[in-house]
Order: structure tokens, then C-alpha cells, then sequence
């Protein structure tokens, strides 16, 4: 609980009489002053790791959630006044509920009301990531039932609904209460949702077309007049206008050198050809007779005219530092008709550390500074990491780190995926991918001499999975979209000299990693959820290791073990016998239990299968906040 002092002040900003309210900011900054000078004898300490500033961090939450409640109050206390004045700009901070905090990975971490009263909040409790709502003046956050995975959140005009995806379906919920009820299916991965006065919801999933649905549920259709570039290949981040009719839109494609900005569109519902918009690379909001936007890791503002659908004047900065997803182009920041903003700085909900742990999960050390990490690959020696890295600014890239020192050099200067290290730890295999296609390569891991291509152009994504032990196959996962099915897998192995044709394929499959001795491909198969182990290079059927879902098998370097990810993010420990002609599975047995939804691709063991480098998430991160600005209009320069 906050200190009676403070809860008294929230009392007398929320009084129903305007009398019986204090009258200025001046007469609420003495008492806040009065309180500081009290104060609690304890200091936050958020990104503290030892025991003593621990419990020294978790005496002061309620004091901080009391402080960021009564900015959120006095926000709402000042937009209560009278519209004759403009309001101060007023700043406080949203603290997550209590667990693993905020979670912006392939999500808006917040989405505010259209009438600025609540605010929809994706956070994370013991590793799931859940639906939270809470009113701006209130101190607590409140779950809600029956929305476990949910991701981007949006409201209805009237704010009484909030629509979300999850499971692969778009749901809505009335936020006073009620069950959670489908609206229609959407594929793999939503990029976000719009919902329009006349009962229309915009929406998209990763690979697929903007597609509009009835809010009160059926089959979802094509927008109409949308018709994509060729290299296009996805329609992200709908946002309706205020007539309900016109909607703003990103056209997505993979950067490259060559079309490094995507380009923001001006749709309608009625079928009028779309107008290309001077933004690129990110998602936009209007509010107050402007449109928000995200550029080079801030937040701007530039007027935009209803009546004639232009923007006019310059761009103006209203934040700096925000977080940005510079893979999705999606900046993390909401705001509502009424003129308050909500947004995350740098970091929050996706920064992660890379984390050294016994086959217990318990913590052995960190490597390097905390960073959004991707795909991690130990080397053979366990004294260099290959790691995927996506930066607040520029684009994903492929990091090589030095275990004992803990410095780091990039693998290739250009936007790298997928990290893979050969079997003698001498070549490093991964991924360029622009526009639709994607292209291998295989370069020394010490990042000297040229990259060499491995084969030409694939008209899909590649996600390299692992080497052969002699070093001379390569399988990965080649994966492309297919319309109403959103996407499709399959594993196939190339040979890294001569041409690169497959010589061996699995559909409706990925993470594949071969056998020490090369005799076995461990997989996780699509269909069934599970993983398996089949013969290379075949033939032969398949040999069921999972028997409760399970994905991202890796093998210990004799051979005598499999461990994989279950459903539920708990690593699990198979033993089994192998040899050229023969698999058996002989017990299996959990070890520990993931953080991170989504985490199972993030983690890798060393040969002797001792250590696991595993994302994890710091104190700082677990409480980092969201910031909220009323009227934050005030803030920009008058034109």
C-alpha cells in the first residue's frame, strides 16, 4: 500500500466536488515535497542483483506505484478542467503488475482508450503473457480471464471493447466484465488490428493482406483496392481515421541495402485508390489534428488535414528514445482522441541478457550488456557466441562474442539472421533476406575474408538450423506464405560445396539439428506438435521423443541425450542410445523452466551439455514503466 500521506493527496485530486479539490499544481507539489521530505529511508535499486538491494527494491514498489499513480491522477485531474485553457503537459510512469513486466516482443505493450479513461496492458506472469486493464486513475491493474497469449490490443470507438488476437484467432472482451468471445481465425502472428464506428475491425498477420471482419464476428475478406507491390509481403499496423472510413497502413517487405524504408499507405472502405503517404518504416496514430509516428528511434508529430487528407508543416520530435522494433517497423507508443499519450522508452518489454545456467536453471553468470538478443549459437569450444541482435535504431545483425572477455565484433557489416556454427567452430552459416527472398551464406567466424553464397536466391525465408558434423551438408527451415494458410515450413538439407539443390526434405517441419555422428535429424514436426527423430539421410520413418509437445531439440555432443522445449517452456532432458542403425528412447526427465514466451529457439547447450545460455530478463527490465503525457500537444511548437 502507498503511504497514507500520498493516499490522501490521490483523494483530494479525485474529490467529486471541485471545492473540496486542491486548486493549482502548486498547492499538490507541496504536498508531494512534504512527502519526499518524510520519505520511506529507501531507494528503488531496480537494476540492483544482489539479495540486500533486492528486498531493498521490493520495500520501495509501493511507494513508486504510489508516485506513478498520482501522476496518472493528477493527468486526469488536470484534463477534467475546463477546455478554456490548455492543460499542462503532466508526465508520470505506468508500473507493470507485479511478474516478469511489460512484454513488447510482436506486441503494442499498451493500448489506451479512445476516451483516455483506461489503458489495455500485455504483461507477463510466469512466463505467459496475459491481458491486463486498468483506469489511468486507479493504482492496480486488473487481469483478465480467458486472455492468456494475447497480443496488440485495440479498442472500440465507444471504448467498452477491447479486441485482441491470440491462438491464432481475433477475440474481443467487454471490458466491464464478460467472457472472451472469437471473432474470426488470422494466421501466425498478428501485426496489429483497428476497429472502425462502423462496426468494421481492420486486421493482419504476418505474410498476409490487411482483411476486414464484421466486430460482431465472420468470415474475414479481402480490403478491397489494397493491391500490394510484387516484393511486398505484408500489409501491417491498420489505423482508422476518425470518419471511421479511411485507415492508415504500413506495406511491409524485408529491408535490404537496396529498399531499406517501407512505405506508409492511406486506405479506404469504400474502395478508393490508396494514397502513398512521405512516412516510412512505421506504424501511425492520429490524435488532435496530427499523426504520430516513430522515426530513427524517437516519436514525431506532424500536422495532418482531415478535410483534404495531407499532411502539412514539419515534423516535430514529442519523445526521444522510444522503443522501436526495427524488424517490424513498429514503434511502441498509443495515444487516445483526448489528447493522452502513453509510450515505452528504449528497451522496454523486449531487452533481454544472455545468461549462463546450470542444468538446474540456476544462474552461472551473464554475458555481455542487456540487448533484444535473437538466435544464439555457442561455438564448438564454448568460447565464442554467435547471437542475433536487433538494435533500438538500425537493423538485425549477427554478433560474435568472446565468452571470457565478453567483447563483441559483427560476423558481416549487412542485416544477418540466424546464426549457425559449423562443427569444427572455423565457418559461421546465416541468412541475408530483402524483400520477399532470402540468400545463404557461409563466412569464417572470425569475420575475415569474403562471404561465400550458398546457392542462388530462395523465394521464402531461411532459417539456418544446424551443420553436419563433417561439415559439408547445411538444413534449415525454408518457409513461405500461402494465402488463407498463412505459412508454411519445410526442412531441407543443401550441400555447402557445389549446387545448392536439397537433397533432403521434411514438410511441415523446422528446427531440425543433426546427431553427433551424423546418422540422425532430431525435428519438430508442424502437424502434431512433437518432436521427432528420423534417419539421414534416410530412408526410414520416424521416432517420437516428445509425448506433450515439444520443439528446438539439441543433442548433447555424445550423442546419448535430446533436449528440447516443451509447450508449456520447460526444458527437457531425453536419454537415449543411438548409433548408424538404431534410435531408442530411454527416459526423459524436466530440468527447468523458461521465462520467456516464445524462448525456445533463444537458448542453446554446450557440447557437454553443462551450460545453457539462455535469455533472460534483468530486475530493470522486469520493472521498467511506461511513461504517459497528457495533453501532449502542448509540448510541440506552434505553426
Amino acid at each position: 500500500m502507498s503511504p497514507p500521506a500520498l493516499d490522501h493527496v490521490v483523494r483530494s485530486c479525485l474529490a467529486k466536488e471541485p471545492d473540496a479539490r486542491w486548486q493549482t499544481a502548486h498547492d499538490v507539489l507541496l504536498q508531494l515535497k512534504w512527502i519526499a521530505e518524510a520519505g520511506s529511508g529507501s531507494s528503488p535499486g531496480l537494476a540492483a542483483k544482489t539479495a540486500a538491494a533486492d528486498r531493498a527494491w521490493r520495500h520501495s514498489v509501493p511507494v513508486t506505484i504510489g508516485i506513478a499513480t498520482l501522476g496518472i491522477v493528477l493527468a486526469v485531474f488536470f484534463a477534467r478542467r475546463t477546455p478554456v485553457n490548455p492543460a499542462p503537459q503532466l508526465l508520470a510512469s505506468i508500473l507493470p503488475p507485479r511478474g516478469e513486466g511489460f512484454w513488447a516482443n510482436l506486441t503494442q505493450p499498451a493500448a489506451i482508450s479512445p476516451n483516455g479513461v483506461f489503458l489495455a496492458l500485455i504483461a507477463m506472469r510466469s512466463g505467459q503473457t496475459q491481458l491486463w486493464v486498468r483506469r489511468l486513475d486507479s493504482p492496480e491493474a486488473q487481469p483478465l480471464a480467458g486472455t492468456e497469449g494475447a497480443a496488440n490490443p485495440f479498442w472500440s470507438p465507444d471504448s467498452r471493447h477491447l479486441g485482441f488476437f491470440a491462438n491464432g484467432k481475433l477475440k474481443k472482451v467487454d471490458v466491464s466484465g464478460g467472457a472472451v468471445s472469437n471473432i474470426c481465425p488470422t494466421g501466425f502472428a498478428s501485426m496489429g488490428g483497428t476497429w472502425s464506428s462502423r462496426g468494421v475491425i481492420l486486421f493482419s498477420a504476418f505474410a498476409d493482406r490487411l482483411k476486414r471482419v464484421s466486430d460482431t464476428g465472420s468470415t474475414p475478406e479481402l480490403v478491397s483496392g489494397l493491391a500490394p507491390s510484387s516484393d511486398t509481403l505484408g500489409q501491417y499496423w491498420p489505423s482508422f481515421l476518425p470518419d471511421g472510413i479511411h485507415f492508415l497502413y504500413l506495406e511491409w517487405r524485408y529491408h535490404s541495402p537496396d529498399n531499406p524504408d517501407n512505405v506508409v499507405w492511406l486506405g479506404s472502405l469504400d474502395g478508393e485508390k490508396p494514397q502513398r503517404l512521405p512516412l516510412t518504416s512505421t506504424n501511425v496514430e492520429y490524435s488532435a489534428c496530427y499523426l504520430l509516428f516513430g522515426r530513427d528511434g524517437d516519436l514525431l508529430a506532424q500536422r495532418f488535414d482531415l478535410e483534404h487528407l495531407e499532411l502539412r508543416g514539419p515534423a516535430q520530435p514529442v519523445a526521444r528514445s522510444m522503443q522501436y522494433d526495427s524488424f517490424f517497423d513498429n514503434a511502441a507508443f498509443t495515444v487516445s482522441n483526448n489528447g493522452i499519450l502513453v509510450f515505452g522508452a528504449a528497451g522496454t518489454g523486449v531487452n533481454s541478457e544472455l545468461t549462463w545456467m546450470d542444468r538446474t536453471g540456476a544462474v552461472m553468470g551473464v554475458l555481455g550488456e542487456p540487448n533484444q538478443f535473437l538466435r544464439q549459437s555457442i561455438s564448438p569450444d564454448a568460447r565464442h557466441v554467435a547471437v542475433g541482435v536487433k538494435p533500438a535504431v538500425s537493423h538485425d545483425m549477427v554478433w560474435i562474442y568472446d565468452v571470457e572477455r565478453g567483447t563483441r565484433i559483427p560476423l558481416d557489416p549487412g542485416i544477418t539472421y540466424s546464426p549457425r556454427w559449423s562443427w569444427d567452430g572455423k565457418q559461421v552459416a546465416y541468412r541475408i533476406t530483402g524483400g520477399k527472398a532470402s540468400e545463404l551464406y557461409v563466412r569464417a567466424s572470425d569475420g575475415s575474408g569474403e562471404a561465400r553464397q550458398i546457392g542462388g536466391k530462395f523465394n521464402g525465408v531461411v532459417t539456418v538450423e544446424d551443420w553436419s558434423p563433417n561439415n559439408r551438408y547445411l538444413v534449415f527451415t525454408f518457409s513461405i506464405s500461402t494465402g488463407s494458410q498463412n505459412w508454411k515450413d519445410s526442412l531441407q538439407v543443401v550441400p555447402v560445396a557445389g549446387e545448392a539443390k536439397a537433397m533432403f526434405a521434411i514438410n511441415e517441419a523446422h528446427g531440425a539439428k543433426f546427431s553427433p555422428d551424423g546418422n540422425w535429424l532430431a525435428y519438430h514436426d508442424n502437424t502434431s506438435g512433437q518432436v521427432y527423430v528420423t534417419r539421414f539421410p534416410g530412408p526410414g520413418g520416424r521416432i517420437a521423443v516428445s509425448s506433450s509437445g515439444g520443439g528446438e531439440p539439441r543433442w548433447r555432443g555424445d550423442g546419448q541425450e535430446l533436449i528440447y522445449v516443451s509447450d508449456d517452456q520447460t526444458l527437457f532432458s531425453v536419454e537415449v542410445r543411438e548409433t548408424s542403425q538404431e534410435f531408442r528412447v530411454l527416459s526423459s526427465r524436466p530440468l527447468f523452466h523458461f521465462a520467456l514466451p516464445g524462448n525456445e529457439g533463444f537458448y542453446h547447450v554446450t557440447r557437454d551439455g553443462k551450460r545453457f545460455l539462455v535469455n533472460t530478463r534483468t530486475h530493470k527490465e522486469q520493472s521498467a514503466a511506461l511513461t504517459v503525457v497528457t495533453n501532449w500537444s502542448s509540448m510541440l511548437q506552434a505553426h
